[in-house]
C-alpha cells in the first residue's frame, strides 16, 4: 500500500485491488472535492455487489501532493458493497487537474448499445429502463438503473427486441419506448394478448364496446394531442390498468381509468397481472 502522506514527483499508474479498508485509507486523503453523490454511489453499489462493476482504465487519481482528485464515489462504493475491486490508481497529477477531470461528452447506454450493434439503440435504451423500473418498483426518477444492469436486463430478455416491429403502427400515440417496453412486459404474460392490445391502441376499437382498451385510446388521443403531456408515472399506470381490465374483461369508463398519485388519497403503482415485482413501486 502506498503512503498516503507521500508526495510525488513525476507520475505512475498502477493497477491496485482496493478493498474496503483500502479505500477508507484512501479516503483520508479526500481534500476539497465535490459533494459525494448518494444516487451515484447506490449504483456502483449494486453493481459491485451484483458482479457487473467491469474493469475500465477509468482511474482513482490523486495529486502529487497526495490527495485523493477523483474517485470517492468509487471508493464509497467499495466501502459499502463491502467488496474488493480492481482499479487503475494514478498519482502524482498537478494539482489544478481535478478542475478539468470529468468535462468530456459523457458516454451512454445508447452509445454502449450502439457499440453492440444495436439498432435504434436510443429506443432500446429508454425501453430497457422502463422495463427495469416496472420491474423493481423503482418509478421515482431518482431511482435510475445502472448500465450494467440494463445491459444484463438485455442479455437475460433478448425477445424484447422483437416488440420494435409496433413502433411503427402505435407511434402517434405513444413513444417507441413505451411501446417496446410495455409490449415486452404484457408479452411476458400473454402474447396473443399483448399484440391484441398494441393493435387496439395503433388501429381503435369498437366505439359500441366502450371497453378498457378503447377508453385507454382515446385517452392517449387527447394526451397526443395536449401541450402538457401526462407525467410518466401516470401514463405508465394508465397503460397498466387497461392492461389489467382488458385481461380481466372488466368494463371501464373515461372517468375510472385514472391514477391519484397525490394526497389525499395517493394509489399505490398498479401490478401488471402476472408480472411479479420485487416491491409495489410508489412517487416519494
Amino acid at each position: 500500500m502506498h503512503d498516503t502522506n507521500r508526495q510525488y514527483t513525476g507520475v505512475t499508474a498502477i493497477w491496485e485491488d482496493i478493498d474496503p479498508e483500502l479505500a477508507k485509507t484512501y479516503l483520508t486523503r479526500n481534500l476539497n472535492n465535490r459533494n459525494e453523490k448518494v444516487q451515484k454511489i447506490d449504483s456502483y453499489t449494486r453493481d459491485m455487489a451484483a458482479n457487473g462493476w467491469k474493469t475500465t482504465g477509468s482511474a482513482i487519481q490523486f495529486d502529487r501532493l497526495g490527495r485523493l482528485i477523483d474517485g470517492q464515489n468509487r471508493l464509497r462504493a467499495v466501502i459499502k458493497s463491502g467488496c474488493t475491486v480492481r482499479f487503475l490508481v494514478v498519482r502524482g497529477l498537478e494539482p489544478e487537474a481535478q478542475e478539468h477531470i470529468d468535462r468530456g461528452a459523457t458516454r451512454t447506454l445508447a452509445d454502449a448499445l450502439a457499440m453492440r450493434g444495436e439498432a435504434q439503440s436510443n429506443y432500446l435504451g429508454a425501453a430497457l429502463s422502463i422495463v427495469w423500473r416496472i420491474r423493481e418498483g423503482k418509478i421515482n426518477p431518482g431511482d435510475a438503473p445502472t448500465d450494467a444492469e440494463l445491459l444484463n436486463l438485455l442479455d437475460q430478455n433478448p425477445a424484447l427486441r422483437e416488440s420494435f416491429a409496433w413502433i411503427h403502427p402505435c407511434r402517434p400515440l405513444l413513444p417507441p419506448s413505451h411501446i417496446i417496453a410495455f409490449h415486452y412486459l404484457f408479452s411476458c404474460v400473454d402474447p396473443l394478448a399483448a399484440d391484441t392490445f398494441m393493435e387496439g391502441i395503433a388501429e381503435g376499437t369498437d366505439p359500441k364496446q366502450r371497453d378498457a382498451l378503447y377508453v385507454l385510446r382515446q385517452r392517449l388521443i387527447r394526451n397526443a394531442g395536449a401541450k402538457a403531456k401526462l407525467p410518466r408515472p401516470e401514463l405508465w399506470a394508465l397503460i397498466i390498468k387497461a392492461w389489467n381490465a382488458m385481461q380481466h374483461q372488466t368494463p371501464m369508463k373515461r372517468s375510472t381509468l385514472r391514477w391519484r398519485s397525490t394526497e389525499p388519497r395517493p394509489e399505490p403503482f398498479p401490478e401488471i397481472d402476472g408480472v411479479l415485482s420485487s416491491t409495489s413501486p410508489t412517487l416519494d
